[in-house]
């Protein structure tokens, strides 16, 4: 072989490693950013919500009651007139606020209100108002949403 045809050919061999090391870094690029990928650009765009707290070991539900409103007394006869405010009083047949129970749930990575309203059987709006959401088509995962039971 002549030293021109030598050259020509490791000048060829010399573009096959340039080009398969090209190849090489773009694999080891994509696999060292897939977590990054798969942990939060997916599941932001899969309306998931974002991973900015972790979520806790325990995702038990534990029911919680929640206070009552307080109840108007009555003033006592000599303080009424004394204070020329009329007495309030219950009238009869009316409802008292009750106490409502709460569940907690966690929110998991994939789950939406709508599956969550479905698994207390509640309706997406009582988790809405309850959990004061501004947007119910986002929740973020790890929140801590307040599940209100009849």
């Amino acid at each position: 072989m002549s030293e021109q045809g030598e050259s020509k050919l490791s000048h060829e061999w010399m573009k096959f490693w340039a080009l398969a090391g090209i190849l090489v870094g773009a694999i080891l690029v994509v696999a060292l950013v897939r977590p990054f990928i798969f942990n939060r650009i997916v599941p932001a765009v899969m309306g998931e919500g974002r991973l900015s707290a972790p979520i806790p070991a325990d995702t038990t539900e534990v029911e919680q009651p929640v206070p009552e409103t307080p109840v108007a007394e009555t003033t006592p006869p000599a303080l009424e007139e004394e204070a020329n405010v009329p007495a309030v009083e219950q009238l009869e047949g009316e409802d008292l606020p009750t106490a409502v129970t709460t569940l907690t749930h966690i929110v998991q990575p994939g789950e939406t209100l709508t599956q969550i309203a479905r698994r207390f059987n509640i309706s997406v709006n009582d988790i809405v108002a309850a959990n004061n959401l501004p947007n119910p088509n986002h929740i973020e995962v790890g929140r801590l949403l307040l599940i209100p039971q009849p």
